[in-house]
């Protein structure tokens, strides 16, 4: 509901109209342009570069906490505009860290450790498991799920982990949780910090080669990902903007989108980019799409 043409708010965010730099960006889903680049940069911006956006702008931005006049009667749209998302986690973690008279935290009044939880990233199967495709966890060094042993000696340690989830969501981002690790109710040094970049052996074997390649194609693929890690998303997408706004004169390592790719005569999605040499038509499942099928609907939605 927030994409669209027209469309210059990012929901309880900012108002891109808002900032000096991206007040005529379009939140808008587009192919690897120069607005959609902005749109980035401005999703992922670090609150000291978003401050300084905004400062024509300040007080309807960065709301204290607790929020001003809130009460049972108010939702979703009434939440103010927190300027970058990482402020947002930062007032999060401040509500929950909040005592009331009797000594506990929003945190201890609420927390359920039964509850469901889905872990996308750090799922290990093993080859007697019918969905084989993710034999190694991604973040090796980083729990990535709520468990019984997060109970002992009382509730800090399952606050404790839900901060490090967000800090690991805003240092992966614009590269700054130092005003969110602040809210652990323990400070205590650890030998080993959690570690919030993906491991380079997992997605290797998580994510294979789709075109044919092999092994080669399954370490190149890893690896752009895993050497990229190093940078927040914030610094990642500067470094694509001199791509988009700046582009070299042409190389073996200039930037290719796809919408280039597409311009030449006679590109086009074929089945062979959609396998890898494990691939067996006769064993794959018969209730889903073949290959071809996939290209195919992949080119008439190009074309059309």
């Amino acid at each position: 509901m927030c994409y669209g043409p027209d469309k210059h708010t990012i929901p309880c965010i900012v108002d891109l109209r808002d900032t000096n730099s991206y007040k005529d960006v379009r939140v808008n889903l587009e192919s690897l342009n120069k607005n959609q680049i902005e749109l980035f940069l401005a999703i992922e911006q670090p609150e000291k570069q978003a401050r300084e956006e905004l400062r024509h702008n300040a007080d309807k931005y960065f709301p204290d906490v607790p929020l001003a006049d809130w009460n049972s009667d108010k939702g979703f749209a009434d939440l103010p505009l927190f300027g970058t998302i990482g402020y947002m986690y930062e007032c999060y973690a401040r509500y929950i860290s909040m005592e009331y008279t009797d000594g506990q935290t929003l945190w201890e009044k609420l927390f359920d450790n039964n509850a469901v939880q889905k872990d996308m990233f750090n799922v290990h199967s093993t080859p007697k498991q019918p969905n084989d495709c993710h034999p190694q966890k991604e973040y090796p060094q980083f729990d990535t799920l709520f468990g019984p042993e997060d109970l002992d000696g009382g509730m800090a340690g399952s606050q404790n982990k839900a901060i490090d989830m967000m800090c690991a969501i805003t240092d992966q981002g614009e590269g700054n949780s130092a005003g969110i690790k602040h809210y652990r109710r323990t400070q205590l040094l650890r030998a080993v910090q959690p570690d919030y970049r993906e491991s380079d052996e997992a997605l290797k074997l998580d994510y294979p080669a789709y075109d044919g390649d092999g092994e080669l194609a399954a370490s190149r693929d890893a690896a752009a990902r895993f050497h990229s890690a190093a940078f927040d998303h914030y610094e990642h997408f500067q470094e694509i903007s001199k791509d988009i706004l700046h582009p070299k004169v042409a190389t073996s390592e200039q930037l290719l989108t796809w919408e280039q790719w597409h311009a030449v005569a006679g590109n086009q999605w074929t089945a062979s980019m959609l396998i890898n040499e494990e691939y067996d038509a006769a064993s794959a499942p018969q209730d889903i799409l073949t290959p071809d099928d996939v290209a195919g609907a992949l080119n008439r939605l190009k074309s059309e």
